[in-house]
């Protein structure tokens, strides 16, 4: 009985319930009040962060009016089933070879990363997230490739624009897993279909290799003071990387090389 007693004792009056659902009502429309704002402040802040972003990062001008530059990766051509070797050359390429594509101190030019269509689905969704954010860098499943030319006596020899012209047309075709595929095509009207007087450009990398932060802004540069501002230019030119840095995975050492008489395959131009 003393236990009834004290349970109804402690049950609120009514007034009290009518003053609790009155504040409850109030809390509830500052709280409908502060959505809206705190969603109007969000997209603001949003909005601020991707312009302070946009105007860190370097510009992607493809369609520069005087030069066309494209950078050429082969990774895991005709070699679709070696799955281990391609999580390895995976990382190598996440963390030393993409990292210096960023950050190029301009982005005047298109990368083509070609790959096996065939590549296992793990590596290529992979290689897809890491590239997506960048609309000129694109991976195509292409297994055929020209750059590497040689005569009957097995000596490198350039490629022909009628060749790359061919090679372009042919890499159009081929299936695009990222990139905008209207800056390759803008690139292909540009480079090969004989209205624009253009430079072009075209630059090998390895998918396990970097280049300096501002190569291809002084290879550009340099090609336009050859080509553009000399009266008597030459119909062809190379550059090429003489000193270079190795790395040795076993000791984690860097090593200074320089060579006299020969070019190293990445950044040649």
């Amino acid at each position: 009985k003393n236990m009834r007693q004290r349970s109804s004792a402690a049950e609120p009056t009514p007034s009290f319930r009518r003053r609790l659902k009155k504040q409850e009502r109030r809390r509830r429309r500052q709280i409908d009040w502060r959505i809206p704002f705190l969603g109007l402040a969000s997209l603001l802040l949003l909005a601020i962060s991707l312009f302070l972003l946009s105007q860190d990062r370097p510009k992607v001008i493809i369609d520069d009016d005087d030069i066309l530059h494209i950078v050429s990766t082969r990774f895991m051509q005709n070699q679709p089933n070696l799955l281990w070797l391609g999580r390895a050359r995976l990382m190598l390429f996440e963390y030393i070879c993409l990292p210096t594509m960023i950050q190029q101190s301009t982005q005047n030019f298109i990368w083509i990363i070609q790959t096996d269509p065939q590549i296992a689905k793990e590596i290529k969704h992979k290689l897809r997230q890491l590239i997506r954010p960048h609309p000129h860098f694109f991976l195509v499943g292409y297994n055929s490739d020209k750059s590497d030319n040689y005569d009957k006596h097995g000596n490198h020899t350039s490629l022909s624009f009628e060749d790359f012209a061919m090679q372009a047309k042919d890499l159009l075709k081929a299936p695009v897993y990222s990139g905008n595929v209207k800056i390759l095509r803008q690139a292909y009207t540009l480079c090969c279909s004989g209205s624009n007087d253009i430079l072009l450009l075209q630059t090998r990398l390895d998918a396990d290799d970097g280049l300096r932060l501002n190569y291809f802004e002084q290879i550009q540069q340099e090609a336009r003071n050859t080509f553009l501002k000399t009266p008597s230019f030459p119909n062809w030119y190379y550059w090429c990387i003489k000193h270079h840095l190795e790395w040795y995975a076993s000791t984690n050492r860097w090593i200074p090389v320089q060579h006299e008489k020969l070019c190293i395959t990445p950044g040649l131009t």
